[in-house]
């Protein structure tokens, strides 16, 4: 009695998931092989033993050089799908010829010729016979036409669990292309509905009126439910434990990924009685086989995804403008579903060879030992790439990363080497993604560095002693165009550990006919920094030390985040996030092109008082920040106050000092300072002004008021970069904003950006 094996529970979400396996199916042949007559015919007949079948012989060897099998499923060819016969004796022909026996084979005609009647063949019934080992024929037979059906059914249907399995693992390709159309489609969507954002002003009332059409009231919707919240809400920077959380809209494409490899793990199995593969087995062990089969396969289709998204010069970033961020995210989850697939495919191939107490016997085969390891090897990459590891030991990670990857490759190469090939398409393309993205790091390098061969190309400084930043100057070879937002790793090549870089947030630039200087701004930390703040504390000369370098360059990486083209910019900083707003400060004093902001304001969270003045003296001094309003917030974690502050600044630079509730104090001015220069928070004539405070900001505040300092069409640019609790606060706060109540706005009206680097 035939069942077939069905997931009742999961029919719906499979019904969902079809139409992908229906398209993957197009991809490729989904007819079953034209092999099927020799095949059916083969599978019963290998179940009874011929006497001159040499056993010591290879598997196809044995039999091709039995003249009683040969005329045996000859015979059951011809009398059962005779019309089909000829391709699946071309198979044997060819297996021959691969294998030495070129010319031993006849063809199938020749044999038809010399064939005996078929009536005086034996017909018996192979399935019953086949049980008893001891049973041995001296002349051919023909299985009867039960156990031909059963052999030409486990042939078709193994074909279309094999065509699922594939189909299946093309489908993640599919779902792929679709995310990168969503992508491409979304930056499309999102220039509309800028340019056609408009709003008009009653000429009675002064009240601001939104004209929403359609497209605008979906855009609002998606913005305040999909792109922007956090995926629960609030948490998005900051870990649950050492589990990165995604937002929303990243967490549907995961969810929908991850949901797929699952559903199509569990269903598209159909099982049978008397499968002539395993004619004494249950349907249990058919299953499980497929299971096995299934999962190994669909790991492999999984392996270039993970190699795709995990490189610097990722197409899929230059095409969707997805951030690093996103696809490091979804790299993870693509690894964790891999590993699964893995484990299951190992622990399901070890249960059905332990129930027959052969596992011994294939440990002695190099494919599954060398599958064994890089199923290990894979489940290493687990611990060795958690958050503590990334973020306390990230050159550790780094180089065990590579190394499990570069193994679990080889080890693959050579599990999958009895296939002749057929899967080593997905390791080639591995090695050729990972290829392209280091040849375009090379390529990057040589363009930016090629002068440093010749000589020094980068000045460091460091000011305000131990506690102070370091600045780093670097001449490119070439004459580039950096813009905001734009990162690059930095190496020492004359280092004990050349190939060490670390990425860098460029902070402004100068252009020459002959190059261009970048600039970046960094607090030491542990490593590399470190070094160079100890190089650079050994000269003595001058209030801020400096000492020449030989760096390579690579790079630009990051995004551009379009503020510029806004009326009103709110940008916002916690810490040494400072550092990758500092370059749209700059932008926005020297970009060629009209400033479109009417309204700028900087606001800044800081707790090193030293930290804060350096950079308010340099950066952020009333030359660099023409009509850009900035507000420093010191809190009190190193016990620093705003005076604190004030103490640090040079003579130029005036500040108001503020009280937490925002009135202010009056300026203040720093040691010999004559006269403030900055101006009063109402004050348009364009210089804009520094204030200073004690304590923190809500983000919920900080958002509000720049909202309330929108006129008629103007729309604000909300940028963020700091700690994780702080960002998260800033994300809801602009969230919350979305919609068509009081206080809320339109999608189109207030745009939030973040610059965030996780490992």
């Amino acid at each position: 009695m035939r069942t077939t094996t069905t997931t009742t529970v999961l029919s719906l979400a499979a019904l969902a998931a079809a139409p992908l396996a229906l398209a993957a199916e197009k991809v490729i042949d989904v007819r079953p092989r034209p092999t099927w007559c020799f095949f059916g015919c083969d599978d019963v007949l290998s179940a009874i033993h011929f006497v001159d079948k040499n056993d010591t012989l290879g598997y196809y060897e044995s039999k091709i050089a039995s003249p009683l099998y040969v005329t045996s499923v000859v015979a059951c060819m011809q009398t059962y799908c005779a019309a089909n016969a000829i391709p699946g004796w071309d198979y044997v022909l060819k297996y021959a010829a691969e294998n030495g026996a070129e010319g031993l084979v006849p063809s199938y005609n020749d044999i038809v010729k010399k064939l005996p009647p078929l009536s005086s063949i034996p017909v018996i019934d192979v399935e019953t016979i086949g049980k008893n080992e001891s049973n041995m024929y001296h002349y051919p037979v023909i299985p009867n036409q039960e156990n031909f059906d059963h052999g030409k059914e486990t042939e078709i249907w193994w074909d279309m669990e094999m065509i699922q399995h594939h189909a299946y693992g093309w489908s993640m390709y599919i779902l792929l292309g679709l995310m990168v159309a969503f992508g491409i489609a979304n930056r499309l969507f999102t220039l509309y509905v800028a340019r056609s954002h408009k709003y008009t002003v009653d000429a009675e009332s002064g009240a601001v009126g939104g004209k929403r059409g359609p497209m605008t009231s979906a855009y609002t919707w998606y913005r305040a439910k999909i792109s922007t919240p956090a995926l629960l809400g609030y948490r998005h920077l900051q870990p649950w434990g050492w589990i990165s959380i995604p937002t929303r809209i990243q967490a549907i494409a995961i969810a929908f990924y991850v949901l797929l490899n699952f559903i199509f793990t569990l269903v598209g199995y159909h099982t049978f009685d008397h499968h002539a593969y395993w004619p004494t087995e249950p349907q249990s062990f058919q299953l499980w086989r497929y299971v096995a089969d299934r999962t190994g396969i669909m790991a492999f289709y999984n392996l270039p995804l993970l190699w795709i998204l995990a490189g610097r010069n990722d197409i899929l970033i230059w095409v969707t403008g997805w951030t690093y961020q996103s696809c490091n995210i979804f790299h993870r989850w693509a690894a964790r579903v891999a590993i699964v697939q893995a484990i299951v495919h190992s622990a399901a191939y070890t249960w059905l060879e332990l129930r027959h107490e052969k596992y011994s016997e294939f440990w002695a085969e190099e494919y599954w030992r060398m599958g064994v390891f890089a199923t290990v090897c894979m489940c290493l990459l687990i611990p060795f790439s958690l958050k503590p590891v990334r973020e306390k030991a990230y050159e550790f990670f780094l180089i065990m990363h590579i190394l499990l990857a570069v193994v679990v490759l080889v080890m693959l190469w050579y599990h999958v080497k009895i296939f002749d090939g057929s899967y080593n398409p997905w390791l080639w393309a591995c090695v050729g993604i990972w290829a392209f993205d280091r040849l375009l790091r090379i390529v990057r390098i040589t363009v930016l560095s090629f002068r440093t061969a010749t000589g020094q190309n980068t000045v460091a400084t460091m000011t305000g002693g131990s506690e102070g930043l370091i600045r780093m100057s670097i001449n490119s070879s070439v004459r580039i165009n950096p813009k905001p937002g734009s990162y690059y790793f930095l190496y020492s090549p004359r280092s004990i550990k050349p190939w060490e870089n670390h990425p860098f947030t460029l902070g402004s630039w100068e252009q020459t006919d002959a190059g261009t200087t970048l600039h970046f701004l960094f607090a030491p930390q542990a490593g590399w920094t470190r070094s160079i703040q100890k190089r650079i504390a050994k000269v003595n000369e001058g209030v801020a030390p400096s000492t020449s370098m030989r760096v390579l360059l690579e790079g630009p990486y990051g995004h551009d985040h379009p503020v510029t083209s806004y009326e009103n910019i709110l940008l916002v900083a916690g810490g040494s996030g400072i550092t990758a707003l500092l370059p749209y400060v700059f932008a926005l004093q020297n970009e060629p092109a009209p400033r479109h902001a009417r309204h700028v304001t900087v606001v800044w969270v800081v707790r090193n008082a030293h930290y804060a003045a350096d950079v308010l003296a340099r950066e952020l001094a009333p030359k660099h920040t023409a009509g850009i309003d900035i507000q420093v917030y010191v809190s009190r974690e190193e016990g620093a106050t705003a005076s604190d502050v004030i103490d640090g600044l040079p003579t130029e630079v005036a500040a108001e000092v503020e009280s937490d509730d925002g009135s202010g104090s009056g300026p203040q001015e720093s040691p010999s300072q004559e006269k403030p220069v900055g101006k009063g928070e109402d004050d348009s004539d364009g210089e804009g002004h520094l204030r200073i405070r004690s304590g923190r900001p809500t983000m919920e505040a900080l958002v509000a008021r720049s909202m309330s300092q929108l006129v008629g069409a103007e729309r604000l640019a909300v940028l963020g970069c700091g700690p994780a609790g702080m960002m998260d606060d800033l994300r809801r706060a602009v969230s919350t904003r979305y919609g068509s109540g009081e206080g809320q706005v339109s999608g189109s009206t207030i745009e939030y950006f973040e610059e965030a680097f996780m490992w």
